[in-house]
């Protein structure tokens, strides 16, 4: 009989809740099983992954040892699968679950679910695996839609001793604190424990002063607001240094009246991609919910101040896309673009007016200031020299046009693979929604036969509102569904490169940020030597590269890798 070749494999356990630490889905258990089939299939496991308390559902929760076991999977040559004990402990959405596994299968890495360990090359495989995926969302959904309908009810109930309403978790906003207190005994004979906000005892007075004296009196901008909490020592509720972030959340809109005692509820979009907050129209809102720090008429004297300041400040500045610091912003797939290799931070432009050059700094000295200790203070790239030499490696690296062919096709392939997940997705949704629509219409029928409606209206109510969730899923998935129009047309590109230098020259920061992101996936900069990194995005060219150690080109403090998918 033929010796098997040895396979290795990593594992990955999961619990959304701690109190699923007691049932047959804790991460021992899921070890346990995973181990035991791990044996039966002579699979070395090389590490163990664990999360406890994330969901797999919610796009907008970090699962860090998730993220972590994925790219140590891609960097391991060794590591063939990933074994998990199934799928809706890997992820719930099943058109995450095909993208994740897609950019695996690039580093000829499975995951195999051990209690359904089918398998996808078949034809029934691919079908029990995509039904298996498509069930963990479904529970996942329904597990969601009840919790969301408890909450909703619970802010808009008010506690009978202090005349509060009762909050649904999660931290409280700067200037107030999160209070537990104890109303009843419930039916299993616990106490019944409430959340109510006070106001702290700290950040508070601090939230009037700069509100009252630092914006309305003084007209402070965000960053002098900033740079005066750092001079007095302040730090922000969670220990840091207080940011312009920090500061322009406050300002927000409904942070503001928050502060005036409304509570807000079904803010927060978690499902759209590159959308944070739903429609105003869908928010629940309640007025004197929690002790006011000001008035309804200092918060909106207040927005009004912001507003004027942004409306001035957007004629004079050009929409990211447009800018001309080609080196901010995100890449073609939406990620970083130019990263802070010391405190991981976003390089970001600074323009500083007057005979000043234009610069690229880290964003927490940005958005910090020059007292913050994340990151080196006063280390800067000025842009002209950075954005000519990251020109001239493209020129070097991809001289040839076959060379950019390839690139310009794997590049596309990533994209349709994209389009293709989301297109399915839609068809799935629309399956769905179809499949309710039928169950109403079965319902009614039965009323119209006679059965009595009291029987039968509970369910309809409850289909409808699956119906409604779905209907809104189809139109955020028709937001963020990938455009034709990101395929990269290769012939352009080609004819881009031919006329490099017009491009280099052109007015035209739109098409230059296109070109540069054609090429390279992204840069990192190293404040502590000063030197910047090319990632490159993967080419079999650019690997022999990365072999051989072959670095093509060397100006003063700038270094480039020829990386394969992102980088060596």
């Amino acid at each position: 009989m033929k010796k098997r070749d040895p396979r290795y494999a990593f594992s990955y356990a999961r619990v959304s809740d701690p109190r699923q630490a007691q049932k047959d889905v804790s991460v021992p258990e899921q070890l346990r099983k995973i181990r035991e089939y791990a044996d039966r299939e002579g699979i070395t496991i090389l590490r163990e992954f664990t999360d406890l308390g994330k969901s797999a559902y919610r796009d907008d929760v970090k699962r860090d040892e998730f993220e972590r076991m994925i790219q140590e999977a891609k960097g391991d040559p060794r590591v063939s699968l990933i074994l998990v004990h199934d799928m809706s402990r890997f992820v719930r959405r099943r058109a995450k679950a095909v993208l994740i596994k897609a950019d695996l299968a690039q580093y000829g890495v499975r995951v195999i679910p051990v209690l359904n360990p089918y398998d996808s090359s078949t034809i029934a495989g691919f079908w029990m695996e995509a039904i298996d995926e498509t069930r963990a969302e479904a529970e996942s959904m329904a597990t969601s839609m009840h919790t969301l309908e408890k909450m909703k009810g619970s802010i808009a109930q008010r506690d009978p001793e202090t005349g509060w309403c009762y909050k649904n978790g999660g931290r409280a906003p700067a200037g107030y604190k999160n209070i537990r207190v104890v109303r009843g005994i419930d039916h299993r004979g616990r106490e019944i424990v409430r959340l109510l906000w006070e106001i702290d005892e700290e950040w508070g007075p601090r939230i009037q002063f700069i509100i009252r004296e630092l914006r309305l009196k003084e007209n402070m901008s965000f960053d002098k607001i900033r740079d005066y909490c750092n001079q007095q020592g302040w730090l922000s509720p969670e220990g840091r240094p207080v940011t312009t972030s920090f500061i322009r959340e406050i300002f927000r809109k409904d942070r503001l009246l928050q502060l005036a005692g409304y509570a807000f509820w079904n803010r927060e979009d978690r499902k759209t991609r590159g959308r944070r907050f739903k429609p105003e129209e869908e928010w629940v809102v309640v007025p004197n919910a929690h002790p006011a720090l000001i008035t309804e008429e200092e918060a909106l004297r207040c927005r009004r101040l912001v507003e004027e300041s942004a409306g001035s400040f957007n004629k004079k500045h050009h929409p990211q896309e447009n800018s001309r610091f080609l080196l901010t912003g995100k890449n073609i797939f939406g990620e970083p673009f130019f990263i802070c290799t010391h405190c991981g931070g976003n390089i970001v432009g600074d323009f500083q007016g007057g005979r000043h050059k234009l610069k690229y700094q880290c964003s927490t000295i940005a958005y910090e200031g020059k007292y913050t200790n994340r990151c080196l203070p006063g280390v800067k790239l000025e842009k002209d020299p950075i954005e000519q030499y990251v020109f001239a490696a493209i020129k070097s690296n991809f001289g040839a046009p076959e060379r950019i062919r390839r690139l310009v096709r794997d590049i596309n392939t990533a994209i349709k693979r994209e389009q293709k997940d989301y297109h399915e997705a839609a068809i799935l949704l629309e399956k769905q929604a179809e499949s309710a629509k039928k169950q109403i219409a079965n319902l009614v029928n039965a009323i119209a036969k006679g059965t009595p409606p009291e029987y039968v209206n509970p369910e309809i109510e409850r289909i409808k509102k699956n119906l409604e969730e779905i209907e809104a899923q189809k139109r955020n998935l028709l937001v963020v569904k990938p455009s034709s129009q990101m395929i990269i047309d290769e012939e352009k590109v080609i004819g881009y490169f031919c006329r490099l230098d017009e491009i280099i020259t052109s007015d035209d920061n739109r098409l230059k940020r296109h070109f540069i992101r054609s090429f390279i996936r992204r840069l990192e900069f190293d404040p502590d030597t000063k030197k910047v990194e090319i990632f490159w995005f993967q080419d079999p060219v650019q690997a022999a590269l990365a072999q051989n150690k072959q670095h093509t080109g060397h100006v003063p403090d700038v270094r480039e890798s020829a990386g394969v998918g992102g980088g060596t």
